[in-house]
C-alpha cells in the first residue's frame, strides 16, 4: 500500500500502485495490475487502524531514519510506502505472512490454510450492507 493523496471520500483510499514478486523478492511497479488506480472503501475499524499505525509508522521513520534513507536515495519510490519493511524497501510476503497474518489466524482459531484471499471475501460477505 502507497499512501494515498487526499481522499477523495472519507474513508476511501486510491490504490495507485502495487508490489509484485521478481525473482523472488518484492518489486514496486508503476501502476496497478489492470494499469488504473482504484478507490477501496474503508470500514471505519480500518481507517482507526490506519490512523493509529501512521503514529508507529512516524515513530519507526525516525528509529530507522539511517537505513530508510539510505535505501530512499537509492529508490525514491519507497519513500512513500505505508507499510516498508525495516530496510524502508517493500515488505517482502513472505516475512508478512509468516510474521504476522498466521499468528493473528492461529490466535483467531482459524486454519492455516486460509489465505488472505479468503479472508478478504468473508470479510466483504460480512459488511455488504454498509
Amino acid at each position: 500500500m502507497v499512501l494515498p493523496d487526499k481522499p477523495d471520500i472519507p474513508g476511501e483510499v486510491r490504490i495507485r500502485r502495487a508490489v509484485s514478486l521478481v525473482r523472488g523478492k518484492p518489486h514496486l511497479r508503476d501502476t496497478t495490475k489492470t494499469g488504473k488506480d482504484r478507490p477501496v472503501h474503508l470500514l471505519p475499524e480500518a481507517v482507526a487502524a490506519l490512523e493509529a499505525h501512521r503514529l508507529r509508522y512516524l515513530e519507526e521513520r525516525l528509529r530507522y531514519a539511517e537505513i530508510w534513507n539510505a535505501t530512499w536515495r537509492a529508490e525514491a519510490r519507497y519513500e512513500d510506502l505505508v507499510f516498508p519493511s525495516k530496510t524502508g524497501s517493500p515488505m517482502s510476503w513472505n516475512n508478512l505472512v509468516r510474521r504476522n497474518l498466521k499468528p493473528l489466524m492461529r490466535a483467531a482459531g482459524l486454519p492455516e490454510t486460509t489465505r488472505p484471499y479468503d479472508l478478504r471475501h468473508t470479510c466483504a460477505l460480512l459488511y455488504t450492507d454498509f
